[in-house]
């Protein structure tokens, strides 16, 4: 009925040719760092492995759940030494969704819900080494000067 404390000044080692299982009724903490020697450590939750977060000593860690949702009630930073890639669709949902590109924001793609997207950037250059198209299926395209439209 009362707690059991095991103090050690040293390494407090559990050895056992089994599983080692701690059990609690309401939850098992880790106040401190937790360590997983091994090269081919694996932290898995949920009672089908649900979620799990394999290392095979060579390329690092694989987050792998289904679907995986990453919530957060402020800024989500993914950052890497060169690329954070993408490698199927990226989707954003918001009907006010706005993708930046530069230090400084110098290029944002913007989609506000209603009137499509808007590209800002200065100066905006299209290069092609092939054939551009502008297609509008349901309108004109129209090309501005100053607000003022040119006509060829």
């Amino acid at each position: 009925g009362t707690p059991i404390s095991i103090n050690s000044t040293g390494n407090l080692t559990l050895d056992s040719s089994a599983d080692i299982v701690l059990s609690g009724s309401s939850e098992v903490r880790v106040e401190n760092d937790l360590r997983l020697d091994s090269d081919s450590s694996i932290i898995s939750m949920g009672k089908q492995d649900d979620f799990t977060i394999p290392h095979d000593g060579t390329t690092g860690a694989t987050i792998a759940a289904n679907p995986l949702t990453i919530d957060g009630t402020a800024t989500i930073t993914l950052s890497g030494s060169t690329d954070v890639r993408v490698e199927n669709d990226l989707r954003l949902d918001s009907d006010s969704s706005v993708i930046s590109l530069g230090a400084q924001d110098d290029v944002t793609l913007t989609h506000d819900g209603t009137t499509g997207l808007t590209i800002a950037a200065t100066p905006i250059s299209i290069d092609a080494t092939g054939e551009l198209h502008l297609n509008s299926t349901t309108g004109d395209i129209k090309f501005q000067d100053g607000g003022t439209e040119c006509r060829s």
